[in-house]
């Protein structure tokens, strides 16, 4: 097979391998709709492999498609629970609305971000959103005073 598999192509071969495995929920975990449903992985899949081949020593970047395919098991086993576990099923809107705030390849470290703005959105759109204490300032008043006239 000739070598020089792009990029793209060698992502679609693993995520073609492991999209039998992926669970989706049964409503957006944002709104609930049950239409244009995605799969979102907080840990960027094409980040994961590439830091993984980079790991071994693996160019992927030269790889042949028998090549990507023979060590696509071994990528699997290593991050079966961000491949297959730690995924977020959203609608249409609200994957895209994701990757508006933290880009179309979001780095790695931005994973748990992503879950916090996932329920922070969801929190919001329900009314369970932590409501403000209404103290705004007035919390650096120290508690023998009542109000600010009583400092001035």
């Amino acid at each position: 097979m000739a070598k020089n598999t792009s990029e793209r192509a060698a992502i679609r071969l693993v995520r073609d391998g492991i999209k039998s495995k992926y669970k989706y929920a049964e409503c957006c975990e944002v709104c609930g709709t049950v239409e244009d449903l995605e799969l979102h992985h907080p840990n960027t899949v094409s980040l994961l492999f590439f830091d993984w081949c980079a790991s071994r020593g693996f160019d992927h970047r030269n790889a042949s498609k028998e090549e990507i395919m023979n060590i696509r098991e071994d990528f699997y086993k290593d991050y079966y629970f961000e491949l297959v576990d730690d995924v977020m099923t959203l609608c249409n809107t609200h994957h895209k609305s994701l990757h508006k705030v933290y880009g179309s390849q979001p780095p790695l470290s931005t994973a748990p971000k992503q879950r916090e703005w996932v329920k922070r959105i969801r929190d919001r759109s329900t009314g369970k959103e932590s409501q403000p204490t209404g103290e705004g300032f007035s919390r650096f008043i120290p508690k023998t005073f009542t109000s600010f006239s009583d400092i001035l």
